[in-house]
């Protein structure tokens, strides 16, 4: 993983044009230099070096100028800042670093600018990529807990086994408020408040869900998952954090890699959730549904140091691209939606959250109710989360390579046929493996989704926008959980996953709405009206 940070565009200036850094100059001569690329700004001489390497007649005007005691020639009043590399790794004809980093408006289309590239920024993204991928493999080990130990304690002290559903919808509505809420004030004041926030909520939930099953008290366990999921809502726009720092070229892969160290945590969580039961059934003689939640405040703490570490904040840090103004007046969801990829963007990633809660949020039940051990069970979940997280980079990846559209359909393709191998029901292992499937499904439609949005936005208005397509997630999974608990009690879990697939299917005939640019293989915002 180290290997992947160290490759990606940290500094976002990977052209447009797939020209590659050694290329601009960063790691030496540009590929494409002919005579001319090497000619100075003012259309003299070879400006192939400092000035001691300039004929003589110019040695000390070129000295002058790189000290900033003589200004341009064509700019009389300027004196502009000396080179460091003094001229010798000029990109173009005329062009210097000041050209190129200067956020003039006149750059084409798709150029992408970052704050000057220099070696400190380089180090504080990658400073802060580290810290943000730390802090979600460490939050998202309490998102099995609420499924694997939540699903059943619910069902255990209300006698009622569609209550899962409830604490499901309760969750998730305060996950998509949390989004949309902390993804504006993200924009206003910063990432790493809105981060901070959302971990403290996380501990403080799981807290409160541990006393609450100890008390016998379903309305505090129903209770706790409102903190919960406004915590765990916050905590998913840490995506947004690292697209703020990356390239539109290498957005993809970043954030997928974001993702994969949810699997630390996502994927031993349930293998710890199951040590801890055996823990509290056997030596310690207490209630397996208190022990575990106990791993929820320790990783939300983790989190919330590496929150707190965070420095500069990630979208001081931000790339923007050349045609975009420095401080652009911000988009609502309003506006967002008259963009035709927007649209896609998020119909694809709701459904496929949805199949992922209406199948996994019973799975535990249905399991446990055929008999199966809890080391059994925890292994399904450990396979489905591997799916939703393991694979990440390479998705990522994959999306930057191939496009946006081709994730959004491979993606939901895979969460149809992963519901329809899970409603065999044969065993704990088919199960598994159509669980694995939606997770892989999810990721790709997740990541896909996140990917369009970032490249249709720009920082001003990421957070919010990421946000609002967290609320729309939400509310299709607060459905999805509540239907799933309704159907899965009234028909059973094979005529839940035939249903879940029959959905998923109709939600490809959108994905085709979101056009690429046939270069970048971005969304064409031009392009996405109506």
């Amino acid at each position: 993983m180290g290997g992947a940070v160290a490759h990606l565009a940290l500094d976002g200036l990977q052209a447009a044009h797939g020209v590659r850094r050694d290329q601009q100059g960063l790691g030496g001569e540009a590929a494409d230099a002919g005579p001319q690329a090497h000619r100075s700004r003012d259309g003299g001489p070879a400006a192939g070096g400092s000035g001691d390497e300039q004929p003589r007649h110019r040695q000390g005007a070129v000295h002058l100028r790189e000290h900033r005691q003589e200004p341009h020639p064509e700019h009389p009043g300027e004196a502009p800042p000396p080179l460091a590399h003094g001229g010798r790794r000029l990109r173009r004809a005329r062009e210097d670093d000041r050209d190129h980093l200067s956020g003039d408006p006149s750059l084409a289309a798709g150029t992408t600018i970052a704050a000057p590239a220099t070696d400190e920024r380089r180090r504080q993204v990658r400073r802060n990529t580290w810290l943000l991928v730390v802090a979600q493999g460490f939050v998202q080990s309490a998102f099995p807990v609420v499924f694997v130990v939540g699903s059943v304690a619910i069902a255990d002290l209300s006698g009622r086994e569609s209550s899962t559903g409830y604490l499901y919808a309760l969750y998730f509505t305060a996950a998509a408020a949390g989004g949309l809420l902390v993804g504006r004030w993200m924009d206003r004041s910063g990432r790493r408040p809105g981060l901070v926030a959302g971990y403290l909520l996380v501990g403080g939930a799981g807290i409160v869900a541990a006393a609450s099953i100890a008390a016998g008290s379903t309305f505090g366990l129903l209770a706790s998952a409102v903190p919960f999921g406004l915590g765990l809502g916050a905590a998913n726009l840490a995506r947004g954090a690292v697209a703020d720092m990356y390239a539109p070229q290498s957005r993809g892969r970043a954030v997928g890699l974001l993702l994969a160290a949810s699997t630390v945590g996502a994927v031993g969580s349930p293998q710890l959730v199951a040590l801890l039961r055996g823990v509290a059934k056997g030596s310690l003689g207490v209630d397996p549904n208190v022990l575990p939640w106990a791993l929820v405040p320790v990783g939300a703490g983790v989190a919330l140091a590496c929150a707190l570490a965070l420095r500069p904040d990630p979208r001081d840090l931000a790339v923007r691209v050349g045609s975009t103004p420095a401080d652009p007046a911000a988009r609502g969801p309003r506006d967002l939606l008259g963009l035709r990829a927007f649209r896609a963007a998020v119909v694809a990633a709701s459904i496929g959250q949805m199949a992922m809660v209406a199948v996994m949020g019973v799975t535990p039940l249905a399991l446990h109710h055929h008999g199966q051990s809890d080391a059994a069970i925890s292994g399904v979940v450990s396979l489905h989360i591997a799916g939703m997280y393991a694979f990440s980079p390479l998705i990522g990846a994959a999306l930057d390579r191939w496009g946006r559209r081709p994730g959004l359909l491979v993606g939901a393709a895979g969460s149809a046929i992963g519901a329809l191998i899970a409603a065999t029901q044969h065993g704990a292992l088919p199960v598994g493996s159509g669980l694995f499937l939606i997770g892989l499904g999810w990721s790709a439609t997740y990541l896909g989704a996140t990917a369009v949005i970032s490249d249709l936005t720009t920082p001003a208005e990421r957070g919010g926008a990421l946000g609002f397509m967290d609320l729309l997630i939400g509310a299709c999974s607060a459905a999805g959980g509540l239907a799933a608990g309704l159907v899965y009690e009234g028909a059973g879990y094979r005529f839940l996953g035939v249903g879940v697939a029959t959905v998923v299917l109709a939600s490809l005939l959108l994905v085709p709405r979101v056009r690429e640019d046939i270069e970048t293989g971005r969304p064409a915002a031009a392009r996405s009206h109506e």
